[in-house]
């Protein structure tokens, strides 16, 4: 018994060290177009008015009017994802948060999953401004990897990049990529949009749209709710957090309600799953944070 504790108390110092072991980006690394091509995200600094920022994060308390989130991303970040991409580039959903996202958030997961070994995944892409500033942990290349086999998955998580995200600046990242909310700084306020399903052009938007399954996962969370407590046990986190690497990176586990979808064909299906409750903006109504709000393209 005494030998399977010490290779168990191995086992977690040393997924301790592998996910306490973090390399900051440069700026040259991040700020690159090409960088989100080859490397799957891009980040620009302070392209946002600070004031702006300053007064729009004021208005988000435990409820808030999401037709002014609406028009907050309209006018100043969906500009400059169409100058990414492409004019007709368009959003399906965003999210406003503040400190309540780190249940499904501060696990390695992707936006979009792909459940086959074809090299390829789909090409969407979401895009975050935190409003409070925030940290962000990324695998570059994970995006054209949407199911990886263990050896792999072992070598891509070295890998991971460390992101400091001002509250000027915009991230862009493709929605296949494996990614996680650094929740380890104890912050009043982690006030975040994400804006997801962003389709570069009308072209993929067309190709892709059907092919998109989303999944209320808030009944596989009821069964699983045990996860976000236990990863908030320090000596017990890092071990928690590498379990979940594993099984998003090898697709491992799927859960109940996708797997009706598989039967069609795992090399055309993408599922997005949804942890909270879904709206659409009605100006002058507000509604608590955390949802999914509905953009009608």
């Amino acid at each position: 018994m005494k030998y399977i504790l010490c290779f168990v108390l191995f086992l977690m110092i040393l997924v301790s060290y592998i996910f306490n072991t973090r390399k900051k980006l440069d700026k040259k690394d991040i700020d690159s177009i090409e960088n989100l091509k080859s490397h799957g995200y891009v980040l620009y600094r302070n392209v946002l008015d600070k004031d702006t920022v300053e007064s729009f994060k004021n208005t988000i308390t435990d409820e808030l009017d999401y037709s002014e989130g609406k028009d907050y991303i309209d006018k100043n970040l969906l500009p400059i994802i169409r100058n990414t991409f492409d004019k007709s580039a368009e959003y399906k959903k965003f999210r406003i948060s503040n400190n309540d996202n780190s249940t499904d958030a501060g696990s390695f997961h992707r936006d979009i999953n792909h459940f086959s070994y074809k090299k390829e995944g789909c090409p969407l892409y979401t895009a975050l401004n935190s409003l409070d500033g925030s940290i962000m942990e990324i695998i570059p290349d994970t995006h054209n990897k949407p199911k990886m086999k263990l050896l792999e998955s072992l070598k891509s998580i070295r890998k991971k990049r460390y992101i400091s995200i001002n509250p000027t600046d915009l991230l862009i990242f493709n929605a296949n990529i494996l990614h996680r909310g650094i929740f380890d700084i104890k912050q009043p306020n982690r006030r975040l949009i994400q804006i997801f399903e962003i389709y570069p052009n009308k072209e993929i938007y067309n190709e892709y749209d059907k092919k998109i399954q989303t999944i209320n996962m808030s009944k596989e969370n009821k069964k699983i709710n045990i996860l976000p407590t236990i990863v908030k046990i320090p000596i017990l986190k890092d071990s928690v957090n590498f379990y979940e690497y594993l099984r998003m990176s090898t697709q491992s586990f799927i859960p109940k309600g996708i797997k009706k979808y598989l039967w069609k064909n795992a090399d055309d299906f993408y599922s997005t799953h949804e942890h909270t409750g879904r709206i659409i903006p009605k100006k002058g109504i507000k509604n608590k944070t955390n949802l999914h709000v509905i953009n009608n393209i």
